[in-house]
């Protein structure tokens, strides 16, 4: 079951399917989010999908549930956040009202009794001074270094050929 805030990002899966090394019926792309990304009401609109997701049990039904991608998921609550304090920037202390509306969601995403799997872009920043290359999800705030910080593994994958997906 793949939440998909990534335009786009399914495209992956479908080549997968084309090329059979997935079956159409194991996949699950509840896509309707990739289109609402600049909706301030779509944040609040996954956090209740989620306790839906929980309620229903689907964990027993499913192997692996995804969150693809955090980018667009941290967008949406920056939308948000921007419409509730009324603003078309975010200011210093809007990171933190952001960071506290994220990490709640995250966390009851992480209770579904299954495989759970956020993906997220990379962003890769070095360090002034040392040949040090820090790489930390692409997301406002300290959301970044937060998140991670839940799940019990975190792998980092890099793609080196993008022509071929599967």
């Amino acid at each position: 079951h793949v939440i998909s805030f990534d335009p786009g990002g399914t495209t992956t899966l479908r080549e997968c399917v084309k090329k059979g090394l997935m079956k159409a019926e194991d996949l699950i792309v509840d896509n309707r989010w990739e289109r609402e990304l600049t909706n301030p009401k779509t944040f609040p609109g996954l956090s209740k999908e989620v306790d839906e997701l929980i309620a229903s049990d689907i964990g027993q039904k499913l192997g692996t549930i995804a969150i693809d991608g955090m980018t667009g998921l941290g967008g949406c609550c920056v939308e948000h956040v921007l419409e509730q304090e009324k603003q078309t920037n975010m200011r210093i202390q809007d990171w933190g009202v952001m960071l506290r509306k994220m990490l709640p969601v995250v966390k009851k995403f992480l209770t579904i009794k299954c495989t759970k799997v956020l993906i997220a872009h990379l962003q890769y920043t070095e360090q002034k001074g040392t040949e040090e290359v820090i790489a930390q999800m692409l997301v406002g705030g300290a959301t970044k270094t937060h998140t991670p910080a839940l799940f019990d593994e975190v792998y980092v994958t890099v793609t080196k050929d993008l022509s071929t997906s599967c």
